[in-house]
């Protein structure tokens, strides 16, 4: 299954180690101290045109998503129901 993370880019759902709300970065010296690190090694994607409402940590990059932390939530967990319902999987 792949999650559609903004503008024309979608990432595997098996790389996807986390999705956080952006409003965390400023709350959380871990958080602000793992995206530093990142920029630093320029494994950031910038997605937005303005401030980043979620961040998806995957196992090789950080992307800054345009979409809230809570629809990202939403679309992964409607892909995993879809294989629970038979939809993907016998």
């Amino acid at each position: 299954m792949f999650l559609h993370i903004g503008g024309d880019h979608v990432v595997s759902m098996d790389e996807v180690i986390f999705i956080i709300d952006a409003s965390l970065e400023n709350s959380s010296p871990a958080t602000k101290e793992l995206i530093k690190a990142e920029k630093d090694k320029k494994k950031v994607v910038d997605l937005t045109d303005r401030n980043p409402k979620a961040y998806v940590i995957t196992e090789s990059q950080i992307f800054y998503s345009p979409i809230s932390s809570g629809t990202l939530h939403k679309r992964g967990s409607l892909g995993k129901n879809l294989i629970k319902a038979g939809m993907g999987q016998q």
